[in-house]
């Protein structure tokens, strides 16, 4: 399920850098889990979202000029890694 990957990769994510590949698959991740929650229309699912994608506000920060924005419309794709480390890990090319 979509969720529970989305929740994987925001565990990576706070736990060590992510290179840019594998940061943009986290944001294709949490764009599909849009429809799968919206389908499921499952209260818990919801809550389970909010929660996740809260960690994932809590290691991340708004970026208007993020890489990753212009491949999607979800708020997500505006944020990029917060601590100093994992963000240079993601900019490197």
């Amino acid at each position: 399920m979509a969720v529970e990957r989305w929740s994987g990769w925001v565990s990576e994510l706070e736990r060590h850098p992510l290179d840019r590949l594998e940061y943009g698959a986290i944001l294709d991740c949490r764009d599909a889990i849009v429809t799968e929650v919206e389908v499921a229309g499952s209260q818990r699912l919801f809550a389970d979202l909010d929660e996740i994608d809260a960690r994932f506000v809590a290691c991340t920060a708004e970026s208007i000029d993020s890489p990753f924005s212009h491949d999607g419309d979800g708020w997500w794709r505006s944020r990029l890694p917060s601590d100093p480390e994992s963000l240079a890990y993601v900019q490197k090319r």
